[in-house]
């Protein structure tokens, strides 16, 4: 005859059960949004053309070499065409991202007279004039580029030698509201890059260094890459948790979400989100808000935050609550710049 089992060990038992099921695990996903742009001028400003006015004189030489202090130098500023035109392809590159203007043809050229008026704003009239045929709502007009790098080596015990190659790469822009007749302050992007090389003697260090002009065409191409995301909405990574339990159901959510998979994964949390189970109906609601934000609805996230922290609150949907209204301020805002009618 079986002795039956002591009530305290099945209350333990319960009670065990009842934290296991309860446990709250988490999974990190990563997606991307769309973002406003930090500098956007003007939701009319649909048609864009590019002048490039950095060109200098040509009387002007390709560069020389100095030493000071026991180190090489090179002055790369009069290297204008090249990396003017390469600024204005990274521009170029990084807008065609996302349809936010539409760039009419080639960049056109203004080449300056005199070396001083280089980097000077372009009277109103003079860009009118350069644009007459395309008409756009607005002009960027790429205003000056500099450079300059240097080229330091040294042993730091015998037959070891390191070098770096250190570049400054500066670039001056305006923006020309044709629509309004106004002309934006100048921006300036300034960028300072490293190039490191090292081995038995000076040439085998040097030699570890990318070609100097290609590094600096490099530099201008991102320099121009950054002005474009000033006034250019840009896609930025966003970091997101997916909060579960043992239940089997929310498992295999969860791992649905990780993959990507999203629109399984919400057939199982809606449901979920009705469950008498206060805490599980929580975890649903708080993942479900997760996924409107993943497909681009974060004002619909909002309401599944907001019911999930009245169902239980707890300190993962409080900090996602804040977040959450970030990206909807955001996304407004993004609606506006684009002209788009919100939801």
């Amino acid at each position: 005859m079986t002795r039956p089992v002591p009530f305290y060990k099945i209350s333990l038992w319960i009670i065990g059960l009842i934290i296991f099921q309860s446990c709250v695990t988490s999974r990190q996903v990563q997606f991307e949004a769309l973002t406003p742009s930090h500098n956007d001028p003007g939701r009319d400003i649909k048609t864009i053309e590019l002048i490039n006015a950095a060109i200098r004189p040509p009387s002007d030489s390709l560069g020389t070499f100095y030493g000071f202090n026991r180190k090489v130098y090179y002055d790369t500023t009069h290297l204008d065409t090249l990396f003017s035109m390469v600024a204005l392809d990274g521009f170029a590159s990084k807008s065609e991202e996302v349809s936010r203007y539409n760039l009419i043809s080639n960049p056109l050229l203004y080449f300056h007279k005199r070396l001083s008026s280089v980097g000077q704003p372009l009277p109103v009239e003079v860009v009118r004039g350069l644009v007459n045929n395309s008409k756009p709502d607005g002009v960027i007009v790429l205003e000056e580029t500099e450079s300059f790098d240097h080229l330091d080596y040294s042993e730091l015990y015998s037959n070891f030698v390191v070098a770096r190659h250190t570049l400054y790469i500066g670039t001056k822009w305006r923006f020309y509201d044709l629509i309004n007749d106004s002309i934006h302050p100048q921006t300036t992007i300034i960028d300072t890059l490293y190039f490191d090389g090292e081995g038995s003697s000076v040439d085998y260090a040097l030699n570890q260094i990318p070609d100097r002009v290609n590094s600096l065409s490099d530099g201008f191409f991102n320099n121009g890459k950054e002005y474009a995301e000033q006034i250019v909405p840009i896609w930025k990574k966003i970091k997101r948790t997916i909060l579960s339990n043992n239940d089997n159901r929310m498992v295999k959510a969860t791992y649905l979400a990780v993959a990507d998979r999203w629109s399984e994964a919400i057939e199982i949390w809606m449901p979920l989100t009705e469950s008498s189970n206060k805490r599980l109906a929580a975890l649903a609601c708080y993942n479900m808000a997760v996924a409107s934000e993943r497909i681009g609805k974060p004002k619909i996230g909002l309401t599944w935050i907001q019911k999930s922290i009245a169902l239980k609150s707890m300190k993962e949907n409080q900090l996602y609550f804040l977040q959450l209204n970030e990206q909807v301020a955001e996304t407004e805002q993004l609606m506006y710049q684009l002209g788009i009618m919100p939801d």
